[in-house]
């Protein structure tokens, strides 16, 4: 069955996603075979639902996007006679930004529950969406009422050593070596600029985080030449500094306590699975071994917060592989899990070629995500932020898993979308979270890192732009 959406761009994620739950794909407007078309009208919108150019529901007026989702997926469900699903009409990729309405709120806890029941969210989930969101009222609550302009910094370093077959990130394969020194230099340079603006406008940088691709794949004097620009932009006082340092195979102690000394203490080192044969058939350019050493180098070098990251639904793995991944991260302790859901993404080599791979089916799937759940909480982890994806299986969702006093800044901040977040490098975002919260302007740089090379400094004044609401501050953090 074909879908396709005649209405506003802010309502395509939730549109795909509640077609998606029902056994949709998109396809081009002269093919689709059923249309939600949704129109602005005094007081809202209204919304809908056609199939081969005849009514099939509606049209129905709605006066916020959550009338036009219930709309939606009732008629979908009308049609196709499937149930709404563990989500009932919770759409979206941050489903606990539904509940920050009641964070700060006495009781939150009741009210949020009977939100979630109205919303037909299964209990299970309702629990899991209740756990994630106490940790962030957590944070919250930290912060106090004096948190001022906060922001994050983003560096984004786009290159892996090889492509992962279900990855649509990296921007390149490269190996380790000079032929990063041009990509280094651009970065330091954009990075010297993120700085000045946050100088300029008196942002106060709770916490830094160097994504990718793998950004240990620099040599060490590369790094040191990002971190020396880091340093420079940033003043003290960072609450959280990550590094992803996703692919073993580029740990080495030298990397390691170069970023522990500039000040790094949280890091990435991401198995996926423990299993060598799945491990060589997803391109990933380690072994099992290659995961124990690294996670002992990491621990010698002082760091007290690592994260490790698992997917479930890889090809050829087996419930007894899950079971074997968890046997390692409760024989390691890193301070935080992030359990994935495998989503085939467009732009990754798996995409439109999924039918080709020995993929568990989406029961095996759920067993192994329940068993995560069910072994990361007798171990003492507690989930504490959530996400979805488009084209993942089922409507599952990947989750972090935190020991106590290991909650990430960085990530909760990032999913309830509540603070700036200053992005560099070659497919970076830069946030600017509107007056009133929960509204943004975005500025994305280039992905293709020699078009980032030769357009950062011109659109350095658009990301600047970005914050054109906020009064030059001068050096606040500095005073």
């Amino acid at each position: 069955m074909s879908y396709c959406f005649d209405g506003p761009v802010s309502f395509s994620s939730m549109t795909a996603q509640a077609f998606l739950h029902f056994g949709f794909h998109h396809e081009q407007e002269e093919k689709a075979r059923w249309r939600f078309v949704l129109r602005e009208s005094a007081g809202g919108w209204e919304a809908s639902l056609v199939c081969e150019g005849r009514s099939a529901a509606g049209p129905q007026r709605c006066r916020s996007r959550r009338e036009a989702a219930h709309f939606l997926m009732d008629a979908l469900a009308l049609a196709t006679g499937r149930t709404l699903g563990r989500w009932g009409y919770l759409l979206g990729m941050r489903p606990v930004k539904a509940l920050y309405p009641y964070l700060q709120e006495e009781g939150w806890e009741e009210r949020a529950r009977a939100f979630l029941k109205k919303e037909k969210v299964t209990e299970e989930t309702a629990h899991l969406l209740l756990a994630a969101a106490g940790a962030h009222r957590r944070l919250l609550e930290e912060e106090g009422e004096n948190r001022g302009e906060m922001t994050s910094l983003y560096v984004h370093i786009p290159f892996c050593p090889s492509h992962c077959v279900y990855c649509s990130f990296p921007s390149a394969v490269m190996r380790r070596g000079a032929a990063l020194d041009g990509y280094t230099e651009a970065l330091c340079g954009d990075i010297r600029r993120a700085g000045e603006l946050i100088r300029r406008k008196g942002l106060a940088v709770e916490s830094i985080y160097f994504g990718g691709g793998t950004p240990t794949i620099l040599t060490e004097a590369q790094m040191a030449r990002v971190l020396a620009a880091v340093r420079d932009a940033v003043p003290q006082g960072v609450r959280e500094w990550t590094v992803e340092a996703g692919r073993p195979d580029t740990v080495n102690p030298s990397m390691l306590a170069l970023l522990r000394s500039d000040g790094v203490d949280r890091i990435s080192i991401n198995p996926q699975t423990m299993q060598d044969p799945i491990l060589a058939r997803i391109s990933r350019t380690h072994g099992g071994a290659d995961v124990f050493r690294a996670f002992k180098e990491a621990r010698a070098a002082g760091f007290h917060t690592i994260n490790m990251d698992f997917i479930c639904g890889l090809p050829s793995q087996t419930v007894r592989d899950m079971a074997e991944n968890l046997r390692v991260i409760c024989q390691l302790r890193p301070e935080n899990v992030t359990i994935h859901t495998l989503a085939v993404k467009r732009g990754s080599p798996f995409f439109q070629r999924e039918k080709e791979w020995d993929l568990p089916k989406e029961p095996a799937v759920e067993a192994m995500l329940r068993l995560a759940g069910e072994r990361l909480r007798a171990a003492g982890y507690h989930p504490y932020y959530l996400y979805r994806q488009k084209y993942m299986a089922d409507d599952f969702a990947n989750v972090g898993w935190a020991l106590p006093g290991h909650d990430s800044v960085y990530n909760i901040q990032m999913i309830g979308e509540r603070q700036h977040v200053v992005g560099a490098g070659a497919g970076s975002v830069s946030k600017a979270v509107l007056p009133g919260g929960f509204r943004l302007k975005k500025l994305y740089m280039p992905k293709e890192p020699r078009v980032y090379g030769e357009m950062w400094p011109s659109l350095c004044g658009k990301r600047e732009a970005l914050w054109d609401f906020l009064p030059d501050g001068g050096d606040l953090q500095k005073s």
